[in-house]
């Protein structure tokens, strides 16, 4: 997804604060903004460790990006950088008027972990109240099986609703993926 990248801690369920990447050490508090934004949940539903740490990507449907542009007289050149520009913005209020979506997809501090596999991660999110990518993810067994998965996803990347900058490839089993 070509977004911006967010960090969403959640205390007991609670959104208490938000954040972007920024420079990789030290990231912009935007936890005002992510709330204006629907796919991000202010409370968890279902069970929830005590701390978790979400990890996702906000971004603009190409279709609200053309819309932003044709309402505004500040002209934005691509939905990344207007999802950018509003995540960042100073007042939320206006956050709130930009049709921000977003993604989650992985964690970072996380108190207890009770999934073994990326796709049981996905079931947790989708159940704690997250939009994830899942309808345009696969499984792969081998290096075939991803270029087929690979060539699949372009051929139909015009008609994903919101721009991609890749795909990403991982290992379900997080056992694994923490030893890589």
């Amino acid at each position: 997804v070509d977004g911006v990248a967010y960090a969403a801690r959640y205390e007991n369920g609670v959104l208490v604060r938000g954040l972007t990447r920024g420079s990789g050490v030290m990231g912009e508090d935007i936890t005002e903004n992510l709330k204006t934004i629907p796919d991000i949940p202010q409370r968890l539903s279902g069970n929830f460790p005590p701390v978790i740490e979400i990890r996702g990507e906000v971004y603009m449907k190409r279709s609200d990006f053309i819309a932003l542009n044709a309402e505004s007289e500040k002209q934005f050149a691509n939905p990344r950088n207007a999802a950018a520009g509003s995540l960042r913005q100073l007042n939320p209020k206006i956050t709130a008027t930009r049709k921000l979506s977003a993604f989650a997809y992985t964690y970072g501090e996380i108190s207890e972990r009770d999934f073994a596999t990326q796709s049981e991660y996905f079931d947790k999110l989708e159940t704690w109240g997250f939009k994830t990518t899942r309808a345009w993810a696969r499984y792969a067994h081998n290096m075939t099986e991803i270029q087929q998965t690979y060539n699949d996803i372009m051929l139909i990347r015009p008609d994903i609703p919101f721009d991609i900058d890749g795909l990403v490839i991982k290992v379900n089993d997080i056992a694994t993926q923490e030893r890589m």
